[in-house]
């Protein structure tokens, strides 16, 4: 019967060695776990239905791997999800369906246009991710339907829709957070007990040879529960990498817009990957110009930060590696690295060694 359905189990354990630290706080040292990957364990498989058509199928979970949480914990400091995805859905030549809890198209925009992306190193992911536009937990949704289409000569385009219902804030039920101490910014007014909310994404990606390029949209649309007041928040993102053989050079720009404020967030990153011997060096930096205010207390001001790091590979499936990250906090938000928070004007910084090897 295993036969028969075609499953395969597949996963990462990631584990590294981290010192942190964050202006007027001690340095934090750890072993730990995600130092290039989150770890995980998953089951996927398909189904030949017959003319063409199959059944799929991914059920995907995070793993604590340096404590004694097991399957399905959160990754003490991160944004670790307990299930990454959980899907099943139908292929064919007319291209993918699928519904469940689901990596979004913007995930996988900007694991296109960062080589750190989703790391422990990606400091441009902390610098303002106010955003559906990035990998990790805020690149996946609930409740959530997809169409992927076939892929016509290197382009194909994307359409996913959440429904939002379980949380009392809409925006953080989107999944989008502006990586705070706790992971979330409340808007005013509160969303209090959400009954009609919904994202939307589309995007379009042309990937062919060196070139690669991709252009998505996301709108979320959360309704109040004591009122008819609307509150949508619509953001972009185009990106793009170019393989020159010696390097392979990524950057990507980002627009936020809240219907509450009339100023909008923006965001803009360079990366390159450099092979060098069994391995590559793997470098970003972005900056964040927040220019509006989410809650009557705080403002949300610029941020920037890089990352830099070195992964050489022992194997195909083995890999050790080494980096550094720096997330400035220029503006008045408790910003932070690794839940460890900052303060207007302060750093943090984390520098680590691991060991990845993939399954």
């Amino acid at each position: 019967a295993f036969a028969q359905s075609n499953v395969t189990v597949y996963g990462i354990v990631d584990v590294m060695y981290n010192n942190i630290k964050a202006d007027g706080k001690d340095a934090v040292s750890a072993i730990d776990g995600g130092g290039l990957s989150g770890s995980r364990i998953g089951f996927k498989g398909t189904e030949d239905l017959g003319s063409g058509m199959k059944a799929i199928f991914t059920l995907e979970y995070a793993i604590a791997n340096d404590d004694n949480s097991g399957v399905g914990a959160l990754q003490t400091g991160w944004s670790s999800t307990a299930a990454r995805q959980q899907f099943v859905g139908l292929t064919s030549n007319w291209g993918t369906v699928v519904a469940g809890r689901l990596h979004t198209t913007a995930y996988d925009w900007a694991v296109l246009s960062n080589p750190l992306a989703g790391t422990a190193f990606d400091a441009t992911g902390k610098a303002g991710a106010r955003s559906l536009l990035v990998a990790g937990s805020a690149g996946r949704a609930n409740n959530a339907f997809a169409y992927v289409s076939p892929n016509f000569s290197g382009f194909t385009f994307a359409y996913n829709h959440a429904r939002i219902t379980e949380a009392a804030n809409v925006a953080t039920s989107a999944a989008y957070s502006f990586s705070t101490t706790t992971g979330a910014v409340t808007l005013t007014p509160a969303k209090a007990a959400a009954s009609d909310s919904y994202a939307n994404l589309l995007s379009g990606t042309y990937a062919n040879g060196p070139i690669a390029a991709s252009l998505v949209y996301s709108k979320v649309t959360g309704k109040t529960g004591n009122s008819a007041r609307v509150d949508d928040v619509t953001e972009w993102g185009l990106a793009g990498s170019y393989d020159f053989g010696v390097a392979k050079a990524f950057a990507s720009y980002q627009s936020l817009k809240d219907d509450i404020v009339s100023n909008s967030d923006k965001k803009w990153q360079l990366g390159v990957s450099i092979p060098v011997g069994n391995g590559k060096i793997l470098g970003t930096y972005g900056k964040a110009t927040i220019d509006t205010n989410y809650t009557s207390t705080t403002v949300y001001d610029d941020a920037k930060g890089f990352g830099l790091a070195y992964d050489y590979n022992l194997s195909k499936r083995t890999d050790i590696y080494a980096g550094y990250a720096k997330y400035s906090n220029d503006g008045v938000g408790t910003n932070g690295i690794k839940g460890i928070a900052t303060t207007a004007g302060d750093s943090a910084r984390i520098y680590a060694v691991g060991l990845r090897h993939s399954f």
